[in-house]
Formats: structure tokens, sequence, C-alpha cells
């Protein structure tokens, strides 16, 4: 056998065949110690670059983890070729940190080198005629003869004193395009000094572009895409401590999360915005030359980054894209619609779909006005005040000012001051108001918020009907809604009777298909019994609201002055039944009451099986809570082998019954949830305390007074 022995063993003797054993230690130790000192001098040079080391292209410094790499790199076009360092994530591309990004390297890069200079600071520099083209540029250093450069494993280069550790410079306080975990975007309110992200040129430019993001509105903090110096050309919406308003994508109760400055900063009147992720979840937020800030993530399985997201994918993404007072749809055609009580300002260019101009009011707000209403012959002076009109899932107007109270008080607030055009409430938030130009609205098919329009009180008036011989009850989307609804239940149940009550194609049917169980059995003989249009005499209706008393008064809607009565529907939203508000959200509180219904086999209206809980609504909560689903099963269909379906039916339906409006998804994502096994269902809140006590389930029917 022939062993290839390094130079720098060439001096050792042969050794006898008895002493081989000798041989085998000497070697696995000498070895060893080769190995050891090779590791060693590549780990103190593998991340730092110190006075005695200078980097030159090709070589890079590594992250300790290898995921982030520092060297140069070259991008050429048909004219020249120009040499930049820059800082890659896993692989190249992406370069997400560019140093000369303004000053490149043209031609050969076989001078460039990157050294601690005299002074201290990491400079690159031409070699060839010792030109410094980028440097940290830190001034009073206190020791210049002790500083080093390090990649850290966050993908930051700092610059430190290696003596006391500080950091002397670091790249995360100066962003090229992308934002890594961890990064800060911030702005001080006293100083005005900020630390932004800019885009590239081109995508084959790294130099400074057009485009850039900033915090702004620090009193509600927004993050914005600029163009040029002062052209906003994309806003997040307010953020409310777990979400921005205006990215509907954005979810509260994800594991990754954005977070904002803690109290000491805001001391000091910085404000910063930045993410964490968390283990192996490798991403990053980019802002393209076309001004677009896009998340990507690393796609393990095919080694690459992939994008996840744009947070301008459709035209209404654009600031302020249909001009003011008017609101962006991307699922109407036209996508721009002037607010209610607005027309545009120049009819001919709207119809052109040039949406600039925007709209204006075509009838100025009367904070209080007097109105004349004929009752029983005798005529009575009321004041009548500006009303609201409520947009749902909508990105609130940018220009918010803050207020700090509750919900109740914004309408007063609002109403108050005459300037006041619109507000809004978010419970991480509070008040919002607008007293400006309302710009850069959108409406989204779920998320955002509820905006309420302030219209004059004859903007209103328009929408009364004709008056009628008798005073009718109105029949509202909510009650219209619910009928539908048990209609098709109905009908479901009755081709289940007919098929001798078999139960087991509920666990037959695909959830890429799902659809809800329906409810009947030949040992089960009642019938459900639809609600019935009801009509009553003026008389009975003076009676049941004492005399049309003020206290029984729930406001004005568009069909006039609107009163309550008790009746007895345990299907009927609380906002509806308390204070006569009514929107596709009251829709959707039927539908979950109908959907635990059909689960159970249980009324909600005639519920006494629970003396904690005394309303089926209730007992559901409960039972969710404890995680305890099989007691509030239909017996019939529990034994199926088809749990997992009937839970999500029954998460759903609490998501439907929350007590608030805006906690509860719209029908279209409702049906999502229903046909997908994809969506991430969020965790649903307390159920509608207005059902919580068999007083309670008698909602309340309204009437309007002509």
């Amino acid at each position: 056998m022939t062993i290839n022995l390094p130079s720098s063993l060439s001096y050792i003797p042969f050794f006898h065949p008895r002493s081989s054993i000798l041989l085998c230690i000497f070697m696995e130790h000498y070895l060893s110690f080769l190995l050891l000192l090779l590791l060693f001098t590549f780990a103190t040079s593998l991340d730092t670059i110190t006075s005695s080391y200078i980097l030159k292209s090709p070589q890079t410094l590594t992250s300790k983890h290898g995921m982030f790499h520092l060297g140069f790199f070259n991008l050429t076009t048909n004219s020249s070729s120009s040499f930049y360092l820059g800082i890659w994530y896993i692989t190249n591309p992406p370069v997400v940190w560019v140093a000369n990004r303004d000053q490149p390297i043209k031609g050969a890069d076989s001078g460039a080198v990157l050294k601690i200079s005299e002074d201290g600071n990491l400079v690159i520099m031409d070699a060839r005629n010792n030109e410094i083209l980028w440097s940290t540029n830190v001034s009073n250093i206190a020791s210049p003869n002790n500083t080093s450069a390090q990649l850290l494993t966050t993908g930051n280069l700092v610059l430190q004193d290696n003596a006391t550790g500080t950091i002397l410079w670091q790249s995360f306080q100066h962003p090229a395009d992308t934002l890594l975990q961890n990064m800060k975007i911030s702005a001080n309110r006293i100083s005005g000094k900020k630390v932004n992200m800019t885009s590239w040129r081109t995508p084959h430019d790294p130099s400074t572009g057009d485009f850039s993001v900033s915090l702004e509105r620090l009193s509600i903090p927004e993050v914005f895409i600029w163009r040029g110096k002062s052209q906003p050309h994309w806003r997040s919406g307010p953020w409310n401590g777990q979400i921005f308003l205006g990215i509907p994508e954005m979810t509260a109760n994800c594991i990754d999360k954005f977070y904002t400055s803690g109290k000491d900063e805001e001391k000091n009147g910085t404000y910063y915005l930045s993410y964490s992720y968390a283990i192996r979840n490798v991403r990053m937020f980019a802002l393209g030359a076309d001004g677009n800030l896009n998340e990507y993530y690393w796609d393990f399985p095919k080694k690459q980054w992939s994008m996840m997201l744009s947070v301008i994918n459709t035209e209404c993404g654009v600031y302020g894209k249909c001009g003011v007072f008017a609101s962006c749809d991307p699922k109407t055609s036209p996508i721009c619609t002037c607010l209610r009580g607005y027309v545009p300002r120049n009819a001919e260019e709207w119809n052109k779909q040039n949406w600039s101009s925007g709209c204006v009011r075509k009838t100025p707000v009367q904070c209080e006005s007097e109105k004349v209403i004929k009752n029983n012959s005798s005529d009575e002076s009321v004041a009548v005040e500006d009303g609201f009109v409520k947009l749902q899932n909508t990105k609130v107007p940018d220009y918010a000012e803050w207020l700090s109270s509750i919900d109740f008080d914004c309408r007063t607030a609002c109403l108050g001051n005459c300037s006041c055009k619109a507000y809004a409430y978010d419970v991480g938030i509070g008040c919002m108001l607008w007293s400006g130009n309302l710009i850069d609205i959108q409406r989204f098919s779920m998320g955002g918020t509820d905006l309420y329009i302030r219209v004059p009180s004859s903007e209103l008036d328009e929408q009364k009907k004709k008056n009628h011989a008798a005073v009718i009850i109105a029949v509202t989307v909510s009650v219209a809604g619910t009928i539908g609804i048990l209609i098709c239940a109905f009908i479901m149940w009755k081709r289940r009777t007919a098929i001798g009550g078999d139960v087991s194609f509920f666990c037959r049917i695909k959830r890429a298909n799902f659809r809800i169980p329906t409810i009947s059995n030949t040992k089960y003989p009642s019938k459900v019994k639809l609600p019935e249009l009801s009509q009553f005499e003026f008389e009975k209706l003076a009676i049941a609201t004492d005399n049309f008393h003020l206290a029984n008064k729930l406001g004005q809607g568009g069909f006039g002055l609107v009163y309550r009565i008790h009746v007895s529907n345990g299907y009927m939203s609380p906002e509806y039944a308390m204070e006569g508000l009514f929107s596709e959200k009251s829709d959707v509180f039927s539908f979950g009451v109908l959907l635990l219904e059909i689960v159970s086999r249980r009324k909600n209206t005639k519920f006494y099986e629970d003396a904690e809980s005394l309303s089926l609504l209730g007992f559901a909560w409960k039972l969710w809570n404890a995680d305890n689903i099989p007691p509030l099963t239909d017996p019939e269909i529990s034994n199926l082998n088809c749990n997992e379906d009937i839970k999500r039916c029954i998460h759903i339906g609490l998501l439907c019954v929350q007590e608030l409006a805006r906690d509860r998804p719209t029908m279209i994502a409702v049906v999502s949830m229903l046909n997908s096994e994809t969506v991430n269902l969020p965790s649903p809140k307390q159920e509608a305390a207005s059902i919580r006590s068999e007083a309670d389930s008698a909602g309340y029917r309204v009437f309007y007074d002509k």
C-alpha cells in the first residue's frame, strides 16, 4: 500500500512494520491538528474584515449560518460593465443591499478592494489609484486602529469598536430596496430624520430609483410608497397594533407579526416599523423598480425565491385612483364610484374614465335643520340632524384624525363638528375622523373596516318611497335574507325526508365541494314554520310603541322615522334588533344561527336544555370553549366519520353569530370557508349578548312613519 504524504511530512523516516501503530497514532493527531488549524483560520476570516484582512473579488464574506454573503458583483450592459459591493440572501440574485449603488466601479474590478482604512472606517478603494469610492464615513472614531466589520447572521453588516463592542455603523440603517427581518424603517417626529427603503433604477441598475418606502402619519402610523419626493403611490392604511387596515391579506392572529416602536423610542420622537418571522420562515420584502412592494419566500423544495404577495394587485391599489370623495372597487365596472351624496366634478371626463378630478357634494350638509312633520294633523317643528351612510369592508381615507373615544362617541363627535365629513372606529385605534377631502378609499371583499360618510338629511329623504294608505312594517334585508335561507333549508329537509332520513351522505361529500347537511328524520315529525310577512293596523302599532313615544324611536332611515316593537325572532342580529341597523352582516348572523340549528337539530328560539345558556348560541359557545363538541351535535351524524366537517360547520356558525357585525365574515367569505380546506379560520369571539336570555331573544321589528 502506498501512502502519499504532504510535503510537510517528507522528513518522517521509514518505520518498521512493528512500529506501524505508532505511525498511525502520529498521523491521526498530526492531520487533526492541520484540520483544526485550517478551520480556525477559515472561521476567523469567514464573516469579518479586520485591519489586516482585505477583501478582493471574487472573495466573499459569509455569515455564520451561511444565509448571507457579501462580495463584489457586476451588472453588464451593452455599453459597459459596472461592479458593486453587495449582500445577497442565499442566492445571487437577489441582492438585498448595495454599498456603492450610486458610485459603481467601471471596467475591470481587479483593483477594487474592501478594507478598514487608517481612520477606522470601512471603505471601497480602487487600489490602482488609491481612490476611495465609498466609505461608512463615521467621524471621530475613538480607536481607529481597533475596528472591524462583520456580516451578522441577520444580514446586517456592522462596523464595530473591538475594545467596547460598540456598533459605529450598520447597513440596516442605510437600506437599499429590501426590508429584512428585524430591519427597521423609522421616522423621528422631532428631527424629521427618516430611514427609508429606495428602489433600484431598473432591474439591472441598482442606483437610487424613483420609488421609496417610508413610515408616515405617526399619530396613526401608515406605510407609504412614494413616487419621487412628494407624490404618494400607495399606502397601507392605519396600523391598529396588529394589522394594517388597508391590507386585507394581513390577519391579526398570524404567528409572524409586524411590530411598532415602544414607549422608550417614542419618548425620543422616533417611531419605527419592523417584523419577525417564525423559524424556517425565510421571507423578505423588496421594493420593485416599478413601485410595487413584494413579499418573497424561500421555497425549500425548489431551492429558489418565489413571490408571495404584491401590495398593489389591482388598479385600485394606486393612491387616489378615483380622486376625492370617490371609492374604488376592482370588482365593479367602472371601478370608480362617487360617494353617496356626491356627483362627478367633471361628468364628461368621468364618463371617459378619467377620474382624477374626483367628486363634489351635490347638496351642502346642514348640521341642524328644521323640518315640519305632520303627525295626527298637527304641525311639529323637529330638529333633524345630518345622517351617515356606511361603507363596509373599506380602506379608510388618508389624513385620519385620531380621537381617543369609544365607538358610540365617534358619531356624536363627528356630528358636533360641521367640518367633519366621515368617521370610523377600530377597537385597536379608537375613533378616526376626517375633516378634509376624502381620498384613496378602496372597497374590499373582506377585511378593512366600516366607514361612515356624512350626508345631509335631504339625501336620506330621497330614499323614501311614496306614502301608502296604511302603515306597513318594512321587511328589511335581514328578514328577507333569513326567509330565503329558511326556504332553502325547508326544501332540503323535505328532500331528505323523502329518502327516509338518510344522513350518511353528510360525510360522503368532499370538503372541496362542501355542503350543509339538512336536519329532518321520521323520528322527528316537527316541521319548520317559515315566518310570514306581517302587517299591523295603525291602532295596534300606536299601542305597541306607546303612541310613538320617543323612547321607542330608533332614528331615521331611508323610509322615514324608525320605531321598534317586540317580536319573537331568534334569527335577528343584535344590531338590527336593538338599533335598527341592518346590512349584509345581518344576513350572515341569521345564516350562522341556521347553521348551528342544522348541525345540532335544535331551535334557537325554543332552547331549554342548559340552565347556564339560555340560547342555542350560548350553549354552542360554551361547548366550543370547552372543546366538547359531541353534546352539541345531532346524534344521527355524530357517530359518522366526519367529526372534522361537523366541527368546521360549528366553527363557521360561531364566526357568523359574533356580537359585532364587523367581526363577522361576508357571505362570500362564508362560501369560501365551506368550500375550501385551505382557509385558515380565525378564532370566533363571544356570541351575541343580545340573545343570551329568553327575553333578549325577542328581537325588534322596525317600521317607518311617513
